[in-house]
């Protein structure tokens, strides 16, 4: 009987934590501040998805088709648009009201794993994720959108989109997908496509997303070694192949004997690596590093 009591406490617990938000995010000015009505950053106009969940815009675009990832990140067009990693460690955030005001469903999964993400992020790093102010001139917008994705990097002014959905972004093994979209945002690739993967990961030729598979040469590793249990790293059942000779789905990737752990943990969204977080505190937090 006592096993059973603590086990309820213990659910009890639990399910109570998953609504605890963010340190100050129900700040009673903030929460009655009335704000116009969210504008975009100008960079946000017109955007075209590349990599799975990563907007830009068509510009931008045509030169990543033409040139690579590299081509992009060093072309006028990226320098002009984009200014990374000058976000302050504080970053305001706001979050989209059908998702603050939902009581069950989807909706509020995906809440829930807002407030996770965020807690996550300021728990472990130095930045800080306050509820947003009219006066903010950038900041973070959680909305609902027609899948996971964000632009990368800081915008110049306006609201930094998230977009969230619930097959991306609702379930308790998704608690990190939002944090996913902020680390983009922060100015962070995928990490199954740095330039060393290769020696970590093989991609199979029928993987049905070839471009969200190749290596980007630009990509910044900060001397950081390679992570599978990166919440920014792909699972293989991502872009899986069904074949009709086996009749069943084949993996998009495999693992060297680089990987020591579970590769059924690969491409988790349940936490922050240590390496997520390292990566995080070389940008934003050198002086705590």
């Amino acid at each position: 009987m006592r096993l059973i009591i603590a086990f309820i406490i213990c659910m009890i617990v639990n399910v109570i934590s998953v609504e605890i938000p963010p340190a100050d995010y129900f700040d009673e000015d903030i929460e009655n501040e009335s704000c116009p009505e969210v504008e975009r950053a100008e960079d946000e106009e017109d955007l075209v998805l590349i990599d799975g969940d990563i907007l830009v815009t068509k510009e931008q675009a045509a030169i990543y088709y033409e040139s690579g990832w590299d081509g992009l990140v060093n072309s006028q067009n990226w320098m002009k648009l984009n200014s990374l990693n000058e976000w302050s460690k504080t970053i305001p955030h706001e979050i989209d009201q059908q998702f603050v005001s939902a009581t069950g469903g989807d909706d509020k999964s995906i809440k829930s794993n807002i407030f996770l993400s965020l807690k996550a992020l300021q728990d472990k790093t130095c930045l800080k994720f306050p509820q947003k102010r009219c006066s903010d001139p950038y900041y973070l917008s959680f909305v609902k959108g027609d899948s996971c994705s964000t632009y990368l990097g800081k915008p110049f002014a306006g609201a930094r989109v998230i977009n969230l959905k619930a097959n991306c972004a609702a379930g308790t093994d998704r608690k990190m997908t939002p944090a996913h979209e902020v680390m983009h945002a922060l100015g962070r690739a995928h990490e199954h496509q740095r330039a060393d993967r290769n020696r970590y990961v093989t991609i199979a030729y029928w993987n049905t997303c070839n471009s969200q598979m190749t290596i980007k040469e630009g990509f910044r590793t900060f001397n950081q070694p390679y992570d599978y249990y990166s919440i920014m790293h792909y699972s293989p059942k991502q872009c899986q192949y069904y074949s009709y000779t086996s009749l069943a789905y084949q993996d998009s990737m495999t693992f060297t004997s680089q990987l020591k752990g579970s590769s059924s943990d690969v491409g988790q969204r349940g936490s922050l690596s240590p390496g997520d977080i390292q990566h995080i505190k070389r940008v934003y937090c050198p002086s705590v590093y």
